[in-house]
């Protein structure tokens, strides 16, 4: 990513002087020997100048990695990290494309901010990696904002709402691709929701539209929205949940930002419920993972099923098991690497009698 800068040093030859010799062997003064000419001094200052310079340089220790252990999380500097996922969600289980833009920007008390983009994609359960990009930026008055950066482009309309994403191509596509371009239309608000921690979730009626030359393809749904932050200080980034019955999100959980030295299990979390009158929100409840999967490229388990519960009258039951995934393994000193994972689900949700069935987004992350 970052290219190397390489002085070139040439020292050029200069031909000796017409009708000059060389002194035959014993003709030269042994002392003569001991005593370097004048132009022998000024080729080899240089030389010499040169030698202590470069010995300085070597002498400098290396900067500190302001990386935390396991890359790729934040840095030991980043004093929030804004999140912002955009997804679409088939309308249909069995035919529905699940098309993923997530954004983090990782703002720092000095200096830019990092910013990182993935775009990830599924068609029935088999996800490809459509973009990944991280880049450094000025810091900005509005962290929380995405910008635009080639080959990703947005339209903004009032108060900040996100009207297009687009990525301009050729892309890979899990369906229809190689592609020239990549859109993604957030639509009307159909759901929102604002957490106690500053987590905002809308649910939009939405659309995906790839291009290829004149023709296009299309995929409706709805465009799951969730934008939140955290302090790095505070603990790792918190897992979310959104199980959808025909565009409604039936359970949205979030974790609280687990601070436990004991990464290998979930923590405490909320939820709330856009079905339940007046809308539900449970404070506290508990989240279990009923299945683990082996993720060799991080050399540990990750969650494969999750079972929550709420207790009381008014509580729920849920339960939600992966049918696809995107995952990532990070970079550490340790046996077991980080883990980011977006998990596509399928499960159910019961309030008292009633059970519903539901398909979902999982956002995971093991550090």
């Amino acid at each position: 990513m970052w290219g190397k800068t390489v002085a070139k040093i040439e020292l050029a030859s200069h031909p000796g002087k017409s009708g000059a010799t060389f002194p035959e062997a014993g003709t030269v003064p042994p002392t003569a020997l001991l005593r370097p000419s004048l132009p022998v001094i000024r080729l080899l200052l240089p030389l010499v100048l040169l030698a202590l310079v470069m010995a300085a340089i070597a002498a400098i220790p290396p900067a500190p990695d302001t990386r935390a252990p396991g890359a790729p999380g934040p840095a030991l500097d980043t004093v929030r990290v804004h999140e912002r996922t955009l997804a679409l969600v088939g309308e249909r289980a069995d035919t529905g494309l699940v098309s993923v833009w997530h954004f983090e920007t990782l703002e720092a008390e000095e200096g830019p901010e990092e910013r990182r983009r993935l775009v990830a994609e599924a068609l029935d359960g088999s996800w490809i990696t459509v973009d990944a990009d991280t880049s450094f930026v000025p810091a900005t008055r509005a962290p929380w904002r995405i910008l635009p950066e080639r080959p990703f482009r947005l339209v903004v309309g009032l108060e900040d709402r996100l009207e297009r994403l687009r990525l301009d191509g050729p892309l890979p596509a899990p369906r229809d691709g190689p592609l020239d371009a990549l859109d993604l239309f957030p639509g009307e608000v159909e759901h929102e929701w604002s957490g106690p921690g500053g987590t905002v979730l809308r649910v939009h009626s939405g659309q995906r539209t790839g291009t290829l030359g004149q023709e296009e393809t299309v995929a409706e749904g709805v465009v799951v929205d969730v934008a939140r932050s955290w302090r790095p200080t505070e603990g790792r980034a918190p897992d979310w949940v959104v199980l959808l019955a025909d565009g409604v999100p039936i359970l949205f959980l979030e974790e609280h930002v687990l601070t436990s030295d004991d990464q290998e299990r979930p923590g405490g979390y909320r939820a709330w419920s856009a079905v339940r009158e007046p809308e539900s929100i449970w404070p506290a409840v508990e989240v279990r993972w009923t299945e683990l999967g082996a993720f060799e490229r991080a050399r540990r388990d990750i969650p494969a099923a999750w079972s929550a519960s709420a207790p009381g009258p008014d509580g729920f039951e849920a339960e939600w098991s992966v049918t696809g995934s995107w995952l990532e393994a990070g970079e550490g000193e340790g046996p077991l690497l980080p883990v980011r994972a977006f998990f596509e689900v399928e499960g159910f949700v019961r309030f008292g009698d009633d059970s519903t069935a539901v398909r979902g987004l999982v956002r995971h992350v093991q550090p």
